[in-house]
């Protein structure tokens, strides 16, 4: 009788995108914050999506060409700090960043809500006679910023301040929970906040 492979105790991962994979956000607080993420064989934001995961038997799938990556329990924010058509910078000597949606995207789209409504919570919804309430979980949004020829630097999570709907693509105004200590700890996040500054 033919023998049987001896089976795994480990679980398999079925669901790659990362829309169904899960962000290590305690490992990443902990661990990398203000600290550039090594690119991994050239590619630097592969390498941030395969520090981040939670289950290190997923190698995640995502759009490499996306400047924001909507996961199972978070939303991750990647701005390149150079360029000729830069239009996401620091305010406030780096408390704050402006970032923007890209061009297909509007104020209904499903990962916009989740960003504007980050916070969690009740939401009522207008809509001429009609009111329909959603409920928001709480999704921690995370910011990744690289300057030319290095790697993304973490730059800890994000608060929700305000939104242009009406521009194309939606201009977002974010909060850096965590400046104070990036300010004081962090010498690539310094750089970063120096280089932006150069652009404008």
């Amino acid at each position: 009788a033919a023998k049987k492979r001896p089976s795994s105790s480990l679980p398999r991962c079925s669901r790659t995108s990362v829309k169904f994979l899960n962000v290590d956000v305690e490992r990443l607080n902990s661990s990398w914050l203000g600290k550039i993420v090594p690119p991994m064989g050239g590619q630097v934001k592969r390498a941030v999506m395969e520090l981040a995961v939670s289950s290190k038997r997923c190698s995640p799938k995502f759009s490499r060409m996306s400047g924001i990556q909507e996961w199972n329990n978070a939303v991750m924010l990647f701005v390149n700090v150079y360029g000729d058509e830069y239009k996401n910078v620091f305010l406030e000597d780096g408390r704050q960043i402006t970032w923007f949606a890209q061009s297909r995207q509007w104020e209904g789209t499903p990962v916009i809500q989740r960003l504007i409504h980050c916070a969690g919570g009740c939401v009522t919804f207008q809509d001429d006679d009609n009111e329909e309430e959603a409920n928001f979980e709480e999704t921690p949004v995370l910011l990744f910023c690289r300057n030319l020829g290095k790697g993304y630097v973490y730059c800890g999570e994000l608060s929700y301040m305000a939104h242009e709907p009406s521009e194309i693509p939606i201009r977002f105004v974010w909060r850096l929970d965590d400046f104070e200590y990036l300010q004081k700890s962090s010498k690539p996040f310094r750089e970063l906040v120096k280089s932006c500054g150069e652009l404008v």
